[in-house]
């Protein structure tokens, strides 16, 4: 089954059934609805202004997520099935998330602004086909995708308790020990299915039911033998010291030190170096330099976390 279809008559879109932009906002239908209509259907702007074009972006990701080489299926969800609020409730550079409901359950809509972003279009498509594997209750569930206003959509669960970041200062000693075990059964299983997260931080742990899911797998990689960074990530009081630069070799140990990071911070109740910024925090780093640990901290867990944060990634244990 292909995955995206044309809001107007809901079929899927093909080669035979191309998809064409048929304004300036980029809105987007079907060659064959094209055909009936004079004006968008989405903004009444008339044809007279915009000469159709054909959606060779959104053609090339349908003909991509058709054709993978390892034959995942990645399940359309028709848009007429989704009840989606008006306005997203987040905004971010590349994606807008939207509450919906789907079949009676709550759920979110990422939908990524990919058009002309190469680069958001890759991590699209690196998100879905990775997710889409993974079925554990520390990870947040896929369901498909959905075309909204010519966009395309991830659909995946609600954790309407916000994130880890903002829940950690008020966890209470039994949650703490509760949340930091969900989070290191989620990692091992990805690291059981050869899937390097390689971006974790408590913005990326949603909470749902008062459980910790990992989500946001836009730059996770499939593990290989030897590794590269390509690109560096955002998150850098969590970022192991290989990842800072690029072409340095990494493998599953950079997620163990963000999982040490991690666990700093939901028992100290605060970020790792959050006094100092980014260049600081990597200078601080690449010397070798950790952060200092509170005095109520408890000493064998402070034991543990020494050993997830070495400067050689090789020794990273939990």
């Amino acid at each position: 089954m292909e995955p995206e279809i044309c809001p107007q008559c809901f079929e899927n879109y093909s080669k035979l059934k191309k998809p064409m932009i048929i304004c300036q906002e980029g809105h987007t239908i079907c060659e064959s609805c094209l055909k009936k209509s004079n004006s968008c259907i989405f903004c009444r702007s008339s044809f007279d202004d915009f000469r159709p074009i054909p959606n060779r972006a959104l053609l090339s990701l349908v003909e991509k997520l058709k054709n993978q080489t390892n034959q995942e299926i990645i399940p359309a969800i028709p848009l007429k099935e989704l009840q989606i609020e008006p306005e997203p409730f987040s905004n971010g550079e590349t994606c807008q998330i939207f509450k919906a409901k789907w079949k009676s359950k709550d759920v979110v809509i990422k939908r990524l602004n990919i058009l002309n972003n190469e680069k958001a279009k890759k991590e699209f498509h690196n998100e879905i086909k990775l997710a889409m594997k993974l079925d554990h209750p520390s990870i947040v569930r896929i369901y498909g995708i959905v075309e909204m206003d010519s966009m395309l959509g991830i659909v995946m669960d609600y954790a309407g308790e916000g994130d880890l970041k903002k829940r950690m200062h008020n966890l209470t000693f039994d949650e703490q020990i509760k949340f930091s075990l969900d989070i290191i059964e989620g990692i091992k299983f990805l690291h059981s299915n050869a899937i390097i997260h390689r971006d974790l931080k408590p913005e990326n742990i949603l909470i749902s039911g008062n459980k910790p899911k990992i989500s946001d797998f836009g730059v996770s990689r499939v593990r290989e033998h030897t590794m590269k960074v390509t690109k560096t990530t955002n998150s850098f009081r969590y970022s192991a010291p290989e990842l800072f630069n690029e072409g340095n070799e990494y493998d599953t140990s950079c997620d163990i030190y963000s999982l040490a990071m991690i666990l700093y911070s939901i028992f100290a109740k605060k970020e790792p170096f959050d006094d100092l910024n980014f260049i600081q925090v990597t200078m601080t780093v690449m010397n070798g330099n950790r952060p200092e640990f509170p005095n109520n901290f408890p000493k064998e867990l402070s034991e543990l976390i020494k050993k997830g944060w070495n400067f050689n990634p090789k020794e990273n244990v939990l």
